[in-house]
């Protein structure tokens, strides 16, 4: 149930735009050259983010990409859901459902709701926690 490089690879992007918020607009360009991500991979994504209002976009000259809503209050589940990757499936129906099914389900629910409760900020801070231990020297 790892997430696909898609997921992983919004969510980086989108930690570029958080460091920003509020104001600065960020090129494509730039977002992927800083993450080490092909533009074109990119394209497609934030097409999806600002179809679901995650993103908003600037065209013309100094255009490109801006969080529509604060870091804090942008959820996992919320970008998860806007690229079509939540877990899940299909569910078997109420005939073929085994016992496993239950488990599973309850698990699924579990990532949800840990999704949920994690902002883009909250992601934010703990990252810069850790680039802080990164950083400690004697």
């Amino acid at each position: 149930m790892f997430p696909g490089a898609r997921l992983r690879y919004a969510v980086r992007a989108l930690m570029v735009l958080s460091e920003s918020y509020p104001g600065e607009v960020m090129s494509l360009r730039a977002i992927a050259d800083r993450e080490q991500i092909s533009e074109k991979y990119l394209e497609p994504v934030f097409a999806q983010l600002r179809g679901h209002g995650i993103v908003c976009s600037v065209r013309g000259k100094g255009g490109g990409y801006y969080l529509r809503h604060p870091p804090e209050q942008l959820t996992l589940r919320t970008i998860t859901a806007a690229l079509g990757n939540l877990p899940g499936g299909t569910r078997p129906t109420a005939v073929h459902r085994h016992f496993d099914d239950v488990i599973w389900d309850e698990l699924l629910g579990l990532v949800e709701r840990h999704l949920e409760s994690l902002t883009l900020g909250a992601v934010r801070v703990r990252c810069d926690a850790g680039r802080e231990v990164e950083n400690y020297q004697i």
